[in-house]
């Protein structure tokens, strides 16, 4: 009989120690000052940073669901494990936590220590841009029960914040603090659409075929910033990826970026988002798609050019905005304030036409 071994069983310690000598110079590049010690011991070990006087560990575990099977179709794996860190992170931040620590968990159908550390990297850059130190991890190899070739990751994070005091809301309680204008709630935007659209036009058109359509998003981007950059000011005026930031205010007007948001409601566009206010003052988030033709473009930039002709020659009507649609602008901190806003309707409104 055949000795029992490892490699007979389909796991290749060899590769596996080799995984984590490129693991390990990943992870050291996101040190902090707390860690104590090293990848290679059963566990990891991480002191509390000083400055705080009632420190609470905040923890958090995440995967990247289905997104990895635009990983598989690309062929790319070095981003992926961005956006695994981020999952965590981002439930600690809402919290109001320092993230301090990650860990890793990396089923694999078969070990190549190069592929290994293609995706170990994109968890190590997302550490390092999150300021968390990536202790170590798990790096499973499963023969026989998932393809050679594939994979699936896993993420655990903890972080630390202030214990609160009795007089004050907690960061990662759910007291509204009295001045509040209401309670933050969970953002799910469209990235879930996105990554749809993303998955389908692969199925359709092959990893190739979405490079060139991603480029089509980035040329609508940068044709809306050449015909936008003389009416409004571009903070960052360079050539950009499929977005860019526009300033949604004009010296002499008090109009703002809301009310131009809103004001294009009544040129039967999508308002943008208004992001990035510690960054842009007054921002718009222009974001075009790739399926846009020119004619849809230019009809956007002419009406974006007429509200900014309008901000200074009729600023009451971008502050009512929109004036065309069946409702006007409702109170945005009512809206708030009081989130439960299905039976609420504006005064004077007929309440029989609810039937209808």
């Amino acid at each position: 009989m055949d000795p029992l071994t490892y490699r007979a069983a389909g796991v290749d310690i060899g590769a596996g120690d080799e995984a984590v000598r490129r693991i390990r110079r990943l992870a050291e590049a996101t040190t902090r000052p707390e860690v104590m010690g090293g990848i290679g011991a059963f566990a990891a070990f991480v002191s509390i940073p000083p400055g705080y006087r009632e420190p609470v560990l905040v923890s958090s575990t995440d995967g990247v669901g289905t997104k990895l099977k635009i990983a598989f179709a690309t062929d790319r794996h070095d981003t992926i494990g961005i956006d695994l860190v981020a999952m965590g992170v981002n439930d600690l931040l809402v919290h109001g936590a320092e993230p301090l620590y990650f860990l890793d968990y990396l089923a694999v159908g078969q070990v190549v220590p190069e592929h290994v550390a293609e995706l170990v990297e994109g968890v190590a850059e997302g550490c390092r841009r999150a300021g968390c130190a990536l202790l170590g991890g798990e790096t499973a190899e499963h023969p026989g029960t998932m393809p050679a070739d594939q994979f699936d990751l896993a993420g655990f994070c903890v972080g630390i914040v202030e214990e609160a005091e009795e007089d004050t809301a907690p960061l990662y309680g759910f007291v509204k603090p009295e001045k509040s204008i209401g309670r933050m709630k969970a953002f799910h935007g469209h990235f879930g659409g996105g990554f749809v659209r993303t998955f389908t036009y692969i199925a359709m058109h092959g990893p190739d075929g979405l490079k060139d359509i991603a480029q089509y998003a980035v040329l609508n981007a940068n044709y809306l910033l050449a015909k936008l950059r003389n009416t409004y000011h571009v903070p960052f005026d360079r050539i950009c990826m499929h977005e860019f930031v526009a300033e949604g205010r004009f010296e002499g007007s008090d109009v703002r970026a809301l009310d131009i948001a809103k004001r294009l409601m009544d040129y039967n566009f999508h308002p943008p988002t208004n992001y990035f206010p510690l960054i842009v003052h007054e921002a718009l988030m222009i974001e075009p798609t790739e399926t846009e033709n020119k004619d849809t473009l230019d009809a956007f930039t002419d009406a974006l050019i007429r509200i900014a002709e309008e901000a200074k020659t009729q600023p009451d009507l971008l502050h009512k905005a929109p004036v065309t649609t069946k409702f006007g602008r409702m109170d945005e901190v009512k809206a708030a304030r009081e989130l439960v806003l299905c039976c609420w309707l504006p005064e004077g409104y007929d309440k029989d036409l609810i039937a209808e």
